[in-house]
């Protein structure tokens, strides 16, 4: 079974895709480390459909959960597997931070 439940922040802007197709929106999500000590990590995210585009409206360090599965692809011949959070949900925790709140 591939599902993954992740508390982190929106890291970057998301990014709205749309047209012929279902409404898309990616972003990275950070995530803070399993050990004490690691830095946290930024997973790539994507989103399609009605909750895209509302997701898309959102700013960089808004504590989100997300729910869904990871999608690991091979980079092709001599280049690393990359992985993505591939969203079925979201959900906001907390309210939006001002510009002086985001810690990147």
């Amino acid at each position: 079974m591939n599902h993954a439940v992740l508390q982190g922040l929106v890291a970057s802007s998301p990014r709205l895709y749309t047209g012929e197709r279902t409404p898309c929106c990616t972003f990275d999500l950070e995530v803070e480390a399993l050990k004490e000590g690691d830095p946290p990590f930024r997973l790539p995210t994507v989103l399609w459909g009605g909750q895209a585009e509302w997701l898309a409206g959102l700013g960089v360090g808004q504590a989100v959960i997300a729910t869904g599965r990871i999608e690991v692809r091979s980079g092709g011949e001599g280049k690393p597997k990359t992985s993505e959070l591939h969203t079925s949900r979201i959900e906001l925790i907390g309210p939006a931070p001002s510009d002086e709140e985001v810690p990147f």
